[in-house]
């Protein structure tokens, strides 16, 4: 995909986050999350008690991917790979959180921002500084390759 289609996709199609920290075993530590693109980064939230959280706190890299289609030929997806940077500010956390909140409005969201700073006091926001990413859109495939 182009950047632009990276990004397109991102904000508008993809849905779930594949999201792998490393754990202290060794193992990636790999959850499905929600997340947003806010100001152009990919953001996701979580509590600051979480698993997630404990392995960001030691090792900040991250692997996130995002992918969509049912069928071979639909196939598509990115994955970034970087740091993830925690953000602190209360402000943010209930800013970027109303954000991700909004991808989702057909879900019963734990909307940090509906219930203001009590519920953002136990909630983290990460923002991922990508090192790398890489991407395919199996659609874009001739046809008969699959």
């Amino acid at each position: 995909m182009t950047t632009t289609e990276v990004n397109r996709f991102l904000e508008e199609d993809g849905y779930t986050l594949q999201l792998a920290t490393n754990g202290t075993d060794g193992f990636p530590h790999l959850v499905a999350m929600w997340y947003g693109m806010v100001d152009g980064n990919l953001h996701f939230n979580t509590y600051a008690t979480s698993q997630k959280a404990k392995n960001l706190e030691r090792d900040p890299r991250v692997t996130c991917m995002v992918e969509a289609g049912s069928e071979y030929a639909e196939l598509r997806g990115v994955v970034i790979q970087g740091n993830a940077e925690r953000v602190d500010a209360r402000d943010e956390v209930v800013r970027i959180s109303a954000e991700i909140g909004k991808r989702y409005p057909r879900r019963k969201v734990n909307r940090a921002s509906g219930r203001g700073p009590r519920v953002a006091r136990a909630r983290v926001v990460y923002r991922v500084q990508p090192r790398r990413i890489y991407s395919w859109d199996h659609r874009k495939l001739p046809t008969g390759v699959y």
